[in-house]
């Protein structure tokens, strides 16, 4: 809050190591006693009884770290490039594959976990987290889980609306699909055969700024056409 410009060069240039500092996982405790952190505000408060302001200020600072933008509100999803980029790895399209969605009920959960202790022991799970995990061994090979998460959009998605001086964002504008695929195969064309082979379906965020522009253009390009 001081200096922001010396905050958002650090961020920047050390994007992969302070990112997890400022968005997940350490985000969510900020959220947990973010009434104990003294700074300015920099967002609307509703009551003394709301949580959650740590992620909505977290993510103003990735409008600037990632998107190249000043802060403004957005967001998208990100898992159909998990899958998109999984494809790449399976073969066959998404109509090929089975999909099974799980709530939170206890005979869920229970039947996830042997799921996921049985890939586990046959070194063939393909593996995101919207949260860094350190790169794993097994039986001799190391795997780079990538990251599912939604800082490789929604901050990037704004800035090519902005670039292409998209005035107004209609309801019924296809946001949900023609600009959300073009969104989704821009971030999946990043992942390279060297990412795959070490068990990613995300790109690095070392290359966050070069991605970020990449999939600006395809945004701006696209809101032309709408």
């Amino acid at each position: 809050e001081r200096n922001e410009r010396l905050f958002y060069k650090l961020l920047i240039d050390n994007v992969e190591e302070l990112l997890p500092v400022v968005y997940t996982p350490t985000v969510s405790v900020a959220c947990q006693k973010y009434g104990s952190i003294f700074r300015w505000p920099q967002s609307i408060y509703f009551s003394l009884k709301e949580k959650g302001m740590g992620i909505p200020v977290g993510k103003l600072a990735l409008y600037t770290t990632l998107g190249g933008v000043r802060p403004s509100a957005g967001t998208t999803a990100v898992d159909l490039v998990g899958l998109v980029t999984a494809l790449k790895l399976l073969g066959g399209t998404l109509a090929d594959h089975k999909f099974l969605f799980l709530g939170v009920g206890q005979a869920g959960i229970g039947i996830t976990d042997l799921i996921v202790l049985e890939m586990s022991k046959q070194g063939r799970a393909i593996f995101a987290s919207g949260s860094p995990f350190d790169p794993v061994d097994y039986k001799g090979k190391v795997y780079t889980a990538g990251q599912a998460n939604n800082a490789y959009i929604f901050p990037v998605f704004d800035f090519g609306l902005v670039i292409s001086d998209a005035i107004r964002v209609h309801d019924e504008m296809p946001l949900a699909t023609d600009v959300s695929i073009e969104t989704t195969e821009a971030l999946a064309g990043q992942v390279m055969e060297e990412h795959l082979a070490k068990g990613m379906i995300y790109p690095p965020f070392t290359n966050i700024r070069k991605i970020s522009a990449h999939i600006a253009t395809k945004v701006a390009a696209k809101a032309y056409e709408l």
